[in-house]
């Protein structure tokens, strides 16, 4: 479940919404193959954590120059999908 990325992931950054998440390697790596700040990882049981982090989540700017993200939106995907069940169906 470590190197799994939760679908809550894709949707904020197709809506562009920044994201406060549970410290998680797996998720920094993938979310810094941006070129663009989409999130903040804290430990969710260090409260002071939240605490030192609040000052700069009023001057960071989340998904700047982003424009269109590739790989998360479902007009890139449903080809890969689609033949994937059409090669299942085959078996």
């Amino acid at each position: 479940m470590q190197n799994r990325i939760p679908t809550k992931v894709y949707e904020c950054l197709a809506l562009k919404r920044p994201m406060l998440i549970q410290k998680n390697l797996a998720w920094e790596q993938y979310l810094g193959t941006f070129p663009f700040r989409s999130a903040f990882f804290i430990d969710y049981d260090d409260p002071e954590a939240a605490r030192q982090i609040y000052p700069h989540l009023r001057n960071q700017r989340f998904y700047h120059r982003a424009g269109q993200i590739e790989g998360i939106h479902w007009e890139e995907e449903e080809d890969k999908l689609i033949g994937l069940f059409e090669k299942l169906m085959k078996v």
